[in-house]
């Protein structure tokens, strides 16, 4: 029998998934008790399993390969848990071994892609709801106190600024010249607050009661509050309804307000932040598409992957657009994303599964 370098792979693969999986089980039986009768992965390429018993009920068992971020997603849901926000509940945790509250097996990309309009923006102001309760739990708990500040090496906010020019090289149609100096500063951390920073449909879950539950913490820190409403609006897993999302973050405006900021400054953040994460994705797109064929959609949700499907390409495009005209800094991009779209291949090309 020979056995190639891609079927050792696979199955080393398998034996740390296998490894992972026991290591879970026996967590289980060790700060639970009961009996294990099955276990199965969430969906998504992560260091999670959930693990069923007996008496009909399930966790979620979690394994960080940094253990520091271990600690801090228990201390965080642990933290706004008690505070009211829409988030796991820890069961128990070791010091290695997080296990948590079984939220259900829909996730909010799951939801956003089955729904119609009404239904998909009643789920995206679900989530917008949700991540303003995380806010206020963090802010009464203290949290930013014991988180470590986002986006604060040199170089980070730099390459933000610069992602429409990264985009435009991928792409073959360089933007217009923009005031990089000038985004680079509005960019800049104001007074520090917890956020969950992740904050895309991947990670979270669509509730049976209509609320939208967020898991996955080990990234949280304290930036920017209006950085989490960016993370969920501008991914390719959101559709897009025109101007509808605009309409929700102002609805919800006040929440995401700071000390010291005004409303209107807020918003400006958001649309310069929006416009640049827009290419950030867009670029992520593109690298991974490189010159295959678009991916199946079911797939790419199934497994969490970046959104390599025509559709969310397009509408990640027009996103960007409509939100570059609301800040001065950024309106003299949205001619180019308009550009852009005749750069995206068409959807008749064979689908990846």
């Amino acid at each position: 029998m020979v056995v190639t370098a891609q079927t050792g792979k696979q199955s080393t693969r398998a034996e740390r998934m296998q490894k992972f999986a026991d290591g879970a089980v026996a967590a289980c039986h060790t700060l639970l008790g009961g009996k294990v009768t099955g276990r199965e992965a969430p969906g998504g390429n992560r260091q999670s399993i959930r693990v069923s018993f007996a008496d009909g009920s399930s966790v979620i068992v979690t394994r960080r390969n940094n253990l520091q971020r271990a600690r801090l997603e228990a201390t965080a849901m642990y933290a706004l848990f008690n505070h009211g926000a829409n988030v796991p509940k820890v069961i128990a945790f070791d010091g290695i071994w997080l296990i948590q509250e079984d939220m259900g097996d829909r996730r909010l990309a799951q939801a956003l892609n089955e729904s119609d309009r009404k239904e998909g923006l009643a789920w995206v102001e679900a989530a917008v709801t949700s991540l303003a309760q995380v806010h206020r739990a963090g802010w009464e708990a203290s949290l930013e106190r014991n988180v470590i500040p986002i986006g604060q090496k040199p170089h980070w906010i730099p390459q933000i600024v610069d992602m429409p020019k990264r985009l435009g090289r991928l792409l073959k149609l360089a933007p217009p010249k923009y005031p990089e100096t000038r985004l680079v500063d509005a960019m800049r951390m104001r007074r520090p607050y917890f956020i969950k920073w992740d904050a895309r449909p991947g990670n979270a879950m669509a509730r049976p009661d209509g609320t939208v539950g967020w898991f996955d913490w080990e990234h949280s820190g304290c930036r920017n509050r209006p950085d989490d409403l960016v993370w969920l609006l501008a991914d390719e897993y959101t559709p897009d309804w025109g101007d509808a999302d605009v309409k929700i973050f102002k609805k919800h405006l006040k929440s995401f307000v700071g000390q010291d900021e005004t409303p209107d400054e807020v918003l400006d953040y958001m649309a310069i932040y929006m416009t640049l994460h827009s290419c950030v994705r867009l670029a992520l797109i593109f690298t991974s598409k490189k010159d295959g064929p678009w991916w199946n959609t079911d797939s790419i949700i199934a497994g969490d992957k970046v959104g390599v499907a025509e559709h969310m390409c397009r509408r990640n495009v027009a996103r960007a657009a409509r939100w570059a005209l609301l800040s001065p800094l950024t309106q003299g991009l949205a001619p180019w994303f308009a550009d852009l779209t005749d750069k995206i291949p068409p959807p008749d090309e064979k689908k990846k599964g």
